[in-house]
């Protein structure tokens, strides 16, 4: 990495932790270009050279931190042309909370300002984007028997919502704690996970 490109890079850390400092004390409506500048100790000028406005730039923290968490997906080690492995599929659902985790402060202030971004909704989103781009290598060629836009919507809103139940209820389990809890439900389901007796 050149000297220039090491310059860039503290730029752009400068840019995002004066941002996200604000947004600890400010409505994100009264955040101005000039407070995050003047904050970063930079021109605004130079603000203008990465971003076109804060809007561009909580767009790229956000999207940012869920390719992280999508790149797990790709390719997906537990899942293979229909067929699930179970201790994979824990790994990688703990691997997600994780990587979360890593960064709850960032995540659970976008839970506190929901006026900046639907968290929830951007899990879901993103999760449900890799499921349908990867299809027919994860679940196979074979016909399903529940009907496809069924099947990946339930799959991405139950590991979104468990996401966003998770930090903002302040993490009380573990991410390998949640994993478990995850898998058992997918394989379980709701009904049988519980211990219900199901009559005819």
């Amino acid at each position: 990495m050149t000297a220039a490109d090491l310059r860039v890079k503290k730029t752009l850390l400068g840019i995002e932790n004066s941002f996200l400092e604000l947004l600890k004390s400010k409505e994100f409506s009264k955040i101005t270009i000039q407070q995050i500048a003047d904050r970063a100790m930079i021109n605004r000028a130079t603000f203008y050279l990465h971003y076109t406005d804060k809007f561009h730039l909580l767009e790229e923290l956000i999207q940012k931190r869920m390719d992280r968490i999508l790149n797990i997906y790709r390719p997906a080690a537990h899942l293979t042309e229909g067929i699930l492995y179970k201790d994979r599929f824990i790994n990688t659902i703990k691997y997600v909370f994780q990587l979360v985790e890593e960064d709850s402060g960032f995540y659970e202030l976008l839970i506190k300002r929901e006026d900046i971004g639907n968290l929830k909704h951007r899990f879901e989103t993103a999760i449900l984007h890799v499921f349908q781009e990867r299809f027919h290598s994860l679940f196979g060629q074979q016909a399903l028997p529940l009907p496809k836009d069924i099947l990946l919507t339930f799959l991405s809103t139950a590991i979104s919502s468990m996401l966003y139940w998770w930090l903002a209820n302040s993490k009380p389990y573990t991410p390998e704690q949640m994993a478990l809890f995850i898998v058992q439900l997918s394989i379980k389901g709701p009904i049988n996970g519980s211990g219900l007796e199901l009559t005819p």
